[in-house]
């Protein structure tokens, strides 16, 4: 999965979506919309991806927090930065399983 998700990180920072990157078509769904600029998207793919972590806005940045875990991001929309710290916080947790 790690490899998928640092796919589809590259693929949105240089703002273009990989389809069948992500583990369910659910995800990817939500995935999409989030990137097309959906924030009620991007906050159900955080709850569906990271249960508990809680999200945010800080200056130009979105961000996802669990605990001491804390990742952030910029992008075009609130939705598709929120979308790529969701991506890159599952990355980590992933690569640690």
């Amino acid at each position: 999965m790690t490899t998928d998700l640092d796919r589809l990180i590259e693929a949105v920072e240089e703002g273009t979506f990989l389809l069948d990157a992500a583990p369910t078509p659910r995800v990817e769904r939500l995935a999409y919309e989030a990137f097309s600029g959906s924030l009620d998207a991007a906050v159900s793919l955080l709850e569906a991806l990271l249960p508990g972590w809680a999200w945010g806005r800080m200056n130009d940045r979105m961000f996802v927090e669990h605990g001491d875990s804390v990742f952030s991001a910029r992008g075009p929309n609130p939705a598709r930065a929120l979308l790529l710290a969701v991506l890159r916080a599952k990355l980590m947790e992933a690569s640690h399983e």
